[in-house]
């Protein structure tokens, strides 16, 4: 018994097999069948849609995930302001803020250098804004850059 609620499956109730664990118990308590027999029935049906249910869930979540980051790239290539996004296939991440892009490009020794781009492009080359150890750090420049003056150019 110690064992069943050890286990990760077990341990923690999952209300969407409870329907079709009850018809299991049900069944098996008419036919006349132990307690101990009808748990390790239970115990296994449990597991094994236990991994099934975990398999879905991480696949609706990357899927998500997906939606999201897709939805981002549309507002940032349809000119909506929108977070650091990285375009599909691209190594920079980009950020438009009031109407201005900025782009991080990574560095190889885990830090980010800023620029200020006029397109979303990895080979736009643009005014470097400084170099910076996380994309936070970078987030909070952006936060005022982007709507300080621009100076003419």
């Amino acid at each position: 018994m110690r064992h069943l609620i050890e286990v990760e499956y077990i341990a923690s109730p999952e209300p969407d097999l409870q329907a079709e664990c009850l018809e299991i118990y049900q069944a098996e308590k008419s036919a006349g069948t132990e307690m101990p027999a009808i748990i390790g029935r239970l115990s296994a049906y449990v597991a094994a849609q236990w991994q099934r249910l975990k398999d879905a869930r991480r696949k609706e979540e990357e899927d998500r995930l997906e939606a999201a980051r897709l939805e981002r790239e549309r507002r940032l290539l349809s000119y909506g302001d929108c977070p650091w996004t990285q375009i599909k296939g691209s190594k920079c991440f980009y950020c438009r803020k009031n109407g201005r892009v900025f782009q991080l490009k990574p560095n190889s020794d885990k830090s980010w250098n800023m620029y200020r781009v006029f397109a979303v492009d990895d080979s736009e080359v643009g005014e470097m804004i400084g170099r910076y150890r996380t994309r936070a750090d970078a987030n909070k420049v952006v936060a005022k850059a982007a709507y300080e003056p621009e100076p003419w150019r």
